[in-house]
């Protein structure tokens, strides 16, 4: 009977342990993709701060402008 609670306890531990090591391995990968990438001008909104792009990648246009 103690044996059961031993292997059941030791089974969670393991699928935490692995649970935990991918979440960390998932958060490595994205924090060196953020770092690869283009880094944005930081600015402050009220008392928070917030990435500022210095250009926008597409011209915004208006419906009624759109001619196919």
């Amino acid at each position: 009977m103690v044996g059961k609670y031993v292997r059941l306890t030791y089974s969670y531990l393991s699928i935490v342990k692995v649970w935990r090591f991918n979440k960390r391995k998932k958060m490595h990968h994205m924090e060196k993709a953020a770092n690869a990438g283009e880094a944005l001008h930081m600015t402050t909104v009220g008392n928070k701060k917030a990435p500022a792009a210095t250009t926008t990648r597409t011209q915004p246009t208006l419906e009624t402008e759109y001619v196919p």
